[in-house]
């Protein structure tokens, strides 16, 4: 495999991807040759071949029609580094027939977590036939042994757990010895990697080898120049066999929360690996698998109806139950064609259903059959099932967030061929069955349906990976997997408004967070998300892109865009009408582009400017709209009156937003340290010019009343003053992309914030 060396890499190391040829002699300098396992292979092999963006675009048919079963290409190394060919490659190789996989170049020294998201996040969902993901580990950037190896664990632990399958380990063996021969590795197939032998001599702790890359140098037709050849230990069957059978449940420790039933009437319940079952809440205890021996993990429980008892299932069916749940059958020591991933109980108590990763179902009791994925290719593994109240259906829900509904279980959406930041681990369902909620391994929530978005984990640090979600009221329980359970629901009428970020310097009632409908997050960009606008009654907002594409949401009407067309300057900006039934967008340059019932007024374009513009503001009659240079210049058109402007003045940063009265009469100017300048009506209420901030300042949006605005900063932190409430923040967690804009939900008094990649907080 080849390499790309990121920053100050260092290149002194002996590394066997496309650095040289290891052999029998290198091996012997480590002085541990006694303790390996010669292995020459026995029985038949198939050819394949390994690529990075040093081959550049290959002709994947080419390579098929040369009897090149395989592949592997590189998608990424260490925590930024995306192989520019990767995309090519995987969509190639899969339409010419190669089976394909993907590797990452893993960096101890970096996080392995990080790096395994990345590389996951990168991949994409895997699909039916898709090899195993695999880990090409070979330099230890410095660090111990010890920590070499931790990182590695932890590495392929994560990939395991966002993925579903059993990822390769790819490495060779002077490295091996050279970390100390760690042990616990073997349930991890092993890539060797050894030139110009005809056997090789295996590291502990394995015994035989996987995959075998025996040569650097071949010539394989449809690759430019040299390239890395690769051998499968078996026949083409057994190959694609492998692929299959490396979809096998990922090994679960025993203390991994693994789910999470909320108890009718309040409470909850956790179960872990090992069956033992933790009660939370007045949630009563009925009985557990705790310390007993079981032939397969528990990874589900599901709440009995009266709250007076629950069942447990394991990877092999088997299911236990407690207290008033009955058991009414299971396929416990029945061979299946894929691990059981889930239950979920009838109406009645007398009864539930059983979902294996392939989708199929098994009935019980009073659950009456309405069909299954069993049997059919998919293209994530099933993960969850959720109950529909009357008790006729059900929905299913795979990895890549895919929606199956049968029976009375109804179709209101789902992420399915959607990218994701994290694979989806579970579904719940609304009292009514008319929506429900998925969540990822992230913690991200995406709702349906009547199901009401009440916040998510995602973008969030978290103690460790998300396994599952409940409803409760009206809303949701998540649980992760060390057993840290979130309760999401809607806000207290007349709460107040609390957490980290505010400046302190407001007052106010917090009331609902503003509703959550829809984002550009993880979707293909053609250009970052710079600003948004939202309808005055928060029924919809709208996202617009530095290339003028404009993305609309809830009841926000689309009217046209600039996506597409030849611009002078990106766009910087968007402001809506009052009616919500157009808007304008505003480039750096001043050009101005107006759309529905948004009339045009004049504009800075063609104008030679002291500096770029920065935002915009409509007038509230929407006969008129105000722009600010990043220099604080202010141009006014139609009905905005000109009330003042920081032009020409010395500032300690750039404007970077504006904001108007609700009379028209001011406006305030923000800059990207917090400072506020007041024009006209529009009142000081403070600011945080002069108060370190974490991230530049990006926004400000101003209340109904005019009498408070909230500061909003590139990290997500949100500060208020005046009459502005504060309901939460995004300071402190890890963001996907930083936030560029945020609008005011009016009707609830919430406010959405969003990110340069489109993807919409909503608090």
């Amino acid at each position: 495999m080849n390499r790309t060396v990121i920053g100050a890499v260092a290149l002194g190391l002996f590394a066997a991807c496309g650095q040289g040829e290891v052999s029998a002699n290198e091996r012997a300098k480590q002085g541990h040759l006694a303790q390996a396992v010669t292995s020459c292979g026995s029985g038949p092999t198939v050819q394949g071949i390994d690529v990075s963006s040093v081959q550049g675009d290959v002709n994947w048919q080419q390579v098929a029609a040369s009897g090149r079963a395989f592949a592997f290409i590189k998608a990424t190394e260490g925590t930024g580094y995306v192989n520019p060919t990767f995309a090519n490659g995987w969509a190639g190789s899969k339409a010419a027939g190669v089976l394909r996989g993907a590797y990452h170049f893993f960096h101890p020294g970096e996080d392995p977590i990080a790096q395994a998201n990345f590389f996951v996040q990168t991949m994409g969902p895997l699909e039916a036939g898709d090899l195993p993901p695999m880990i090409d580990w070979e330099v230890t950037d410095g660090s111990s042994n010890g920590a070499d190896a931790a990182a590695g664990a932890a590495f392929l632990a994560r990939v395991q757990q966002l993925t579903g399958r059993v990822p390769i380990l790819y490495t060779y063996p002077g490295f091996w010895y050279g970390l100390g021969a760690p042990s616990g590795f073997a349930q991890y197939p092993l890539f060797i990697a050894d030139y110009g032998v005809s056997c090789t001599d295996l590291p502990p702790p394995w015994g035989r080898w996987q995959l075998w890359q025996d040569g650097s140098t071949g010539n394989v037709p449809g690759v430019g120049g040299q390239v890395d050849t690769d051998v499968f230990q078996g026949s083409l069957d057994d190959l694609r066999a492998f692929a299959q059978s490396s979809a096998a449940p990922p090994a679960i420790p025993p203390t991994t929360k693994t789910g999470i039933a909320a108890r009718p009437g309040g409470g909850y319940w956790l179960v872990q690996a090992d069956g033992g079952v933790f009660s939370y809440g007045g949630a009563p205890f009925f009985g557990s698998m705790g310390g007993k021996t079981l032939n397969a993990p528990v990874v589900g429980i599901a709440a009995a109806p009266d709250g007076q008892g629950y069942w447990l299932v394991a990877q092999d069916g088997g299911v236990f139950g407690f207290g008033s749940a009955g058991f009414f059958g299971s396929t416990g020591a029945m061979r299946l064609a894929a691990p059981m991933v889930g239950i979920a109980a009838t109406p009645t108590g007398k009864g539930y259903w059983l979902v294996g990763a392939d989708g199929g179902v098994f009935s019980f009791g009073d659950a009456g059959f309405f069909g299954s994925t069993g049997g059919k290719a998919l293209n994530a593994p099933v993960v969850g099932i959720a109950a529909a109240p009357d008790g006729r259906g059900y929905w299913l829900v795979a990895a890549d967030g895919g929606i199956f509904n049968f029976g009375s279980a109804g179709f209101f959406g789902s992420m399915g061929s959607t990218k994701l930041a994290a694979p989806v681990v579970g579904v719940a369902a609304t009292a009514t069955g008319k929506g429900y909620w998925l969540v990822g391994a992230d913690g991200g929530v995406f709702n349906f349906g009547d199901a009401a978005f009440q916040g998510s984990l995602g973008g969030q640090k978290l103690s460790s990976a998300v396994t599952g979600i409940a409803p409760e009221g009206e809303g949701y329980l998540i649980v992760e997997a060390d057993g840290t359970v979130s309760t999401l629901e809607p806000a207290p009428a007349g709460g107040t408004g609390s957490g980290s970020g505010s400046a302190g310097g407001g007052s106010g009632t917090g009331n609902a967070p503003a509703p959550f409908y829809g984002s550009m997050g993880g979707k293909p960009l053609a250009a970052p998300v710079v600003g948004m606008a939202a309808r005055r009654d928060g029924a919809g907002y709208w996202l617009v892109a530095a290339d003028g594409g404009v993305f609309n949401f809830g009841a926000a009407g689309f009217f046209g865009s600039m996506g597409g067309k030849t611009l002078n300057a990106p766009v910087v900006g968007l402001a809506a009408t009052p009616s919500g039934n157009g808007y304008w967008l505003v480039a750096a340059d001043g050009g101005i582009f107006s759309f529905g019932d948004a009339r045009y007024f004049g504009s800075m374009g063609g104008t030679k400017l002291n500096a770029p513009i920065a935002a915009m503001a409509a007038a509230p009659d929407g006969a008129g709209y105000w722009l600010v240079g990043a220099d604080g210049g202010v141009f006014n058109f139609g009905s905005a009156g000109y009330f003042g402007s920081m032009g020409g003045k010395t500032l300690n940063a750039p404007v970077v937003s504006l904001a108007a009265t609700p009379s028209g009469a001011g406006y305030w100017l923000l800059g990207a340290d917090g400072g506020i300048f007041s024009f006209g009506d529009a009142r000081y209420f403070g600011s945080m010019g002069g108060v370190p901030l974490a991230k530049p300042a990006c926004a400000i949006v101003a209340t109904e009343t005019g009498a408070g605005y909230w500061i909003v900063a590139r990290d997500g932190g949100v500060f208020n003053y005046g009459d502005a409430a504060f309901h939460g923040s995004l300071g402190n967690t890890a963001l996907n992309a930083p936030v560029v804009g945020a609008a005011a939900d009016l009707a609830s008094t919430g406010y959405w914030l969003v990110g340069g990649d489109g993807g919409i907080f909503a608090l």
